[in-house]
């Protein structure tokens, strides 16, 4: 798999090239575990995030710094194996409760968009974190309520995630001795929990918007927001196909294209789910038992020119994808995206371009 290249563009790309029926999907889950199984070496080792680990780096280069590159990785995935666990065991439960709350969600979506930004912003609270929050909103705005705001989600992430910690200087660690001891299991179950809670709310529950539920775990301990991040991401294997059983609607790309594929039942569903949740776990246990064979297998992405081409592969899908306008966008982003870092603020805030255009549509509601 690509650095940088999220699963739902994977999707998107194998539907165009003719993939359909149920073992369409099979292979496309089957490549999402996978590939959330590598972000343990790409968003954690490497530092070269995808839309949706774009602030794993924060977490991961501070344990790089202390030289516990090993650790990282382990709490990444022990995090996810936690995460599928939890996942697995809640769904008979949250098939039976989730269809009850979400009306109460959809009742009370400004409140509780109102309490996500005040978390978002209230969470290490300056002026350089205030100030990206409201740049990138201003930017999100402008961008998801033009023509083309689908097309334009991918490029913005990409902006303001992927390229600008392509520019940073990326160093890779020996993996330490010692790096597999026992990690909490209170973060990967409650970031579990907040995954499923969060595809009840319209505009927060992709991959990438996991991303502000996330950051609500940044003042925690590094390995623990990794092993949360990793919960996250594997509970989203789950979650992305199972919704479209609990409440009616696909609420990630992944699960859009399944559900062009082929006609979904909740069977096939919980196999599809299951199916990605194995490839994940096999995939981990090849990492763990060659660990520091793995790291120095992807290093090669820590290179200078490397990264150049994957920038350029980025551009041009983006141009192939969105057109002109979505390279203007990218660009954008990107310049916010390196403000960011030179203003050393959190990254989460940068989720600003998504709270404020669902808190003004709200507004508009009411």
């Amino acid at each position: 798999m690509i650095p940088g290249l999220h699963i739902n563009t994977v999707a998107e790309l194998l539907y165009y090239f003719g993939m359909s029926g149920f073992w369409g999907a099979f292979l496309l889950y089957i490549l999402y575990g996978i590939a959330t199984a590598l972000d343990s070496i790409y968003s954690v080792a490497l530092n070269i995030p995808d839309g949706a680990t774009g602030i794993a780096p924060t977490a991961a280069q501070m344990l790089s710094a202390k030289g516990m590159v090993g650790r990282g990785v382990y709490s990444y995935i022990m995090g996810g194996v936690i995460g599928i666990g939890v996942s697995l065991v809640s769904l008979p439960i949250l098939y039976t409760i989730l269809p009850i709350l979400q009306p109460f969600f959809q009742e009370n979506m400004l409140p509780i968009l109102l309490f996500a930004s005040s978390l978002v912003l209230l969470n290490d609270f300056n002026v350089q974190n205030l100030a990206v929050f409201l740049i990138a909103g201003i930017f999100g705005m402008f961008v998801l309520n033009s023509g083309a705001s689908d097309n334009l989600i991918f490029p913005m992430f990409v902006g303001f995630f992927t390229l600008p910690m392509l520019m940073t200087k990326t160093v890779v660690l020996e993996v330490e001795e010692g790096y597999s001891k026992r990690i909490g299991w209170a973060a990967p179950i409650i970031a579990s929990i907040v995954t499923a809670i969060a595809y009840m709310i319209p505009g927060v529950a992709t991959p990438t918007m996991i991303i502000v539920f996330a950051g609500l775990f940044a003042n925690i301990r590094d390995d623990e927001f990794v092993s949360a991040l990793g919960a996250i991401n594997t509970a989203n294997i789950i979650f992305s196909i199972m919704m479209i059983d609990f409440i009616g609607k696909a609420r990630t790309g992944v699960a859009i294209v399944v559900q062009n594929m082929y006609h979904t039942t909740m069977f096939w569903d919980f196999m599809l789910a299951l199916a990605g949740a194995s490839a994940f776990g096999i995939a981990a246990l090849i990492i763990l038992h060659s660990l520091p064979r793995a790291v120095n297998f992807f290093a090669p992405f820590t290179h200078p020119f490397m990264k150049l081409l994957l920038a350029v592969y980025l551009v041009l899908l983006t141009f192939l994808v969105s057109g002109a306008f979505g390279v203007l966008v990218m660009g954008v982003a990107c310049a916010i995206g390196i403000f960011t870092l030179v203003a050393k603020a959190r990254r989460a805030n940068l989720m600003g371009s998504i709270i404020v255009n669902a808190v003004m549509y709200y507004f508009g509601r009411k």
